[in-house]
């Protein structure tokens, strides 16, 4: 493959059924610059081209059949991988590219695996204050194209038995990106953790954003304490980290 100075590689083993939907069996992400080595990359030689060893994470999937496996492969696939800082060119060429596939080839045949009661402490004894809640958002703006996606993960509150502590949290994060910029992608999160027991209450408030420009990340936090409504210690982070290669 050959590509830009700065690029990475998303590559994806799917299920294709027979009725067009696709299910991803396993991926890998791949920073190219990182092909010979994580602690030194080296830049790509743009118009050069590449071999590439890809070793996907290990899964057990059964496909069956009638349906076909397929490689997919992109230059980006935010919020879970961060794009290069400026659009990326790849060029694969495929005619000699293979995919090994370990195969059971005779499951019937095989001794039935056995396994003894699973051991395991005994679970806390809590009662529900507050439910958990999930949700997760996708929306497109129709006018400017930017993606955006919004999580919040609410654990709720639990009260652990014997001894009263009531436990809570609650994480909040966005993503957004324009779809012909990539210097725009932005993460933002804020979390909140709660302990209280009897006239005691301490909650925390975690703040985090993540940017980048063409040469460095911007890493901004702030963490806020607080014993009951009153605010008891707060402190900001404010970093410039040089990028190299991402």
């Amino acid at each position: 493959m050959a590509a830009n100075t700065a690029s990475s590689g998303w590559a994806r083993l799917n299920d294709v059924w027979p009725t067009g939907e696709v299910s991803r069996i396993t991926y890998h992400l791949q920073n190219l610059c990182m092909r010979d080595s994580r602690e030194t990359p080296t830049p790509l030689e743009p118009g050069k081209r590449y071999r590439m060893k890809i070793k996907m994470d290990d899964i057990a999937w059964r496909v069956p059949k009638g349906h076909k496996i397929r490689v997919a492969i992109s230059t980006s696939y935010f919020p879970m991988m961060w794009p290069a800082p400026e659009p990326v060119t790849l060029t694969v060429y495929a005619g000699a590219s293979q995919i090994l596939l370990p195969v059971r080839k005779d499951i019937l045949a095989e001794t039935p695996l056995s396994w003894l009661p699973a051991e395991a402490a005994e679970p806390v004894k809590q009662k529900e204050i507050r439910p958990s809640s999930n949700t997760r958002e996708t929306a497109i703006d129709e006018k400017t194209g930017e993606l955006r996606i919004a999580i919040v993960d609410d654990f709720g509150e639990q009260e652990i038995k014997p001894h009263g502590m009531i436990v809570g949290g609650a994480g909040r994060e966005t993503y957004s990106i324009l779809p012909d910029d990539p210097l725009s992608a932005k993460m933002e999160t804020h979390w909140t953790e709660v302990r209280r027991r009897g006239t005691w209450n301490t909650r925390t408030e975690t703040y985090g954003r993540l940017t980048a420009t063409k040469t460095h990340w911007i890493v901004w936090g702030r963490i806020e304490a607080y014993e009951g409504k009153k605010k008891v210690f707060e402190k900001e982070f404010n970093e410039k980290i040089e990028r190299k290669l991402q």
